[in-house]
């Protein structure tokens, strides 16, 4: 990776973690997230309408206080995360710059 790209990489990264971090908080919790946090409650491998997963962040998240901060982070560090494993699989397809800004 060259420093031109993680640099660009870097702004990517931060525009999508800042936008959790700054923005959202004056936002109310979608209904959704309520339902998953209820989740964390009555554990299990799996419900009809979300894979197993939330219910374990859910949980997690139960165990650090329940906070709104902590409920929009998760979202945004498998957001962040996505991005990074996209780049990462664009780079190795020698795919060139305008590749990894449209990815």
């Amino acid at each position: 990776m060259t420093k031109k790209n993680f640099i660009l990489l870097g702004f990517i990264l931060l525009k999508f973690l800042l936008q959790y971090a700054l923005i959202n908080p004056y936002y109310d919790l979608h209904r959704d997230e309520y339902l998953h946090l209820d989740q964390a409650n009555h554990l299990a491998w799996g419900y009809l309408s979300v894979p197993p997963v939330t219910s374990w962040i859910a949980w997690i998240i139960q165990l650090l206080g329940n906070s709104i901060f902590w409920v929009k982070f998760f979202p945004a560090l498998f957001g962040a995360l996505t991005v990074l494993v996209v780049w990462k699989t664009i780079e190795e397809l020698k795919g060139n710059l305008f590749a990894l800004v449209l990815g």
